[in-house]
């Protein structure tokens, strides 16, 4: 099973439909709030950051999926933390760009569960544990527009699975192409249903003849 197969069959749409709306909200809620110029751009980039963790943890709960907000080791901060089924979601920080966030601790601490999705080389003098294949990491990744651009919605707004040492995207998708992954996969189930053959009793029942 691949790693978007599992998050699609355990994690309902409407998360990923909530993040994207709160977060498009967020983000107008920051940019139509009024800042001074010299701090404007450092203050824009604060709220959006501070009203996208409020968006993420929101998404989280109407979803029925467990919310936590721990704090950063070594401490100095905190950050949202979504869970269900081993299945593990953090956000990026907001950059101009989808390469690979900031690798903070926290962030690297969480995607080296993500070791088992590399090959493991084994032999028979070999005694390397095999990385445990229950548990997943994946980032909610978004970027800003250029300054010409509409800063009331993100550039970018996406579902990115890191690689186990945080230097790679092992899978990055936009949230409208993880939304079609569930429109297939319902699809395909009522193919499946539809397509159950039909069992006719070709039987005909004839009375016993007496003697």
């Amino acid at each position: 099973m691949t790693p978007m197969d599992r998050i699609v069959q355990n994690i309902p749409l409407s998360f990923f439909m909530d993040v994207m709306d709160n977060t498009n909200g967020a983000w107008a809620k920051a940019s139509h709030m009024k800042y001074e110029e010299p701090e404007r751009q450092s203050m824009l980039g604060q709220n959006r950051h501070a009203y996208s963790e409020s968006a993420f943890r929101d998404a989280a709960v109407s979803s029925g999926l467990s919310c936590t907000s721990p704090h950063t080791k070594p401490a100095g901060g905190r950050y949202s933390l979504v869970s269900s089924d081993n299945i593990y979601f953090i956000r990026s920080n907001i950059q101009a760009h989808c390469g690979i966030p900031k690798p903070t601790a926290f962030r690297k601490s969480w995607a080296s569960l993500n070791r088992w999705l590399d090959p493991v080389q084994l032999d028979i003098f070999s005694e390397k544990e095999i990385p445990d294949n229950t548990r997943l990491c994946a980032l909610i990744v978004s970027t800003y527009n250029r300054k010409n651009e509409d800063q009331t919605v993100p550039a970018f707004l996406g579902l990115g699975i890191p690689d186990h040492d945080f230097s790679r995207w092992k899978l990055l998708k936009p949230l409208e192409d993880v939304f079609a992954l569930y429109h297939d996969l319902d699809v395909t189930s009522k193919e499946v249903y539809e397509k159950q053959p039909e069992i006719i009793d070709k039987a005909i029942p004839r009375l016993k003849k007496r003697d």
